[in-house]
């Protein structure tokens, strides 16, 4: 990823974030969860490079990266989940979040665990 081309093609990075956000949202009402994984993915990638530095950029990814894993378990994906889930963890057992964040990492590696019949971790 070139953060100067990057910059150059697009005049206003947090507006081009929202709109990738709302048609994120967008395929998860249409039931495209495949295409809201791929929109997702480049919010990761914005998110994770070129965002403003006030911008909470970790509690994003670990709110991203949890919901990308939650549509891959509910697509059947456990494994593709699982990877998913553990750059989350790292993240949150590494890095400041804030609360939001843990909670829905929480929640949603909860649903994986049942997703794969774990109701033993904790």
């Amino acid at each position: 990823l070139d953060v100067k081309q990057v910059y150059d093609e697009i005049d206003d990075l947090d507006q081009f974030y929202d709109h990738m956000r709302m048609l994120a949202d967008l395929f998860g009402i249409t039931g495209e969860h495949i295409h809201q994984i791929c929109a997702l993915r480049i919010l990761l990638k914005l998110n994770n490079g070129l965002r403003d530095a006030q911008v909470d950029h970790i509690s994003e990814s670990i709110i991203l990266s949890s919901t990308i894993g939650k549509l891959y378990c509910e697509l059947g994906y456990t494994g593709k989940a699982a990877i998913e889930f553990i750059h989350a963890k790292k993240a949150v057992s590494s890095k400041p979040c804030n609360n939001h964040a843990e909670l829905v990492y929480l929640v949603n590696y909860s649903y994986y665990l049942a997703c794969i019949g774990d109701y033993d971790t904790r």
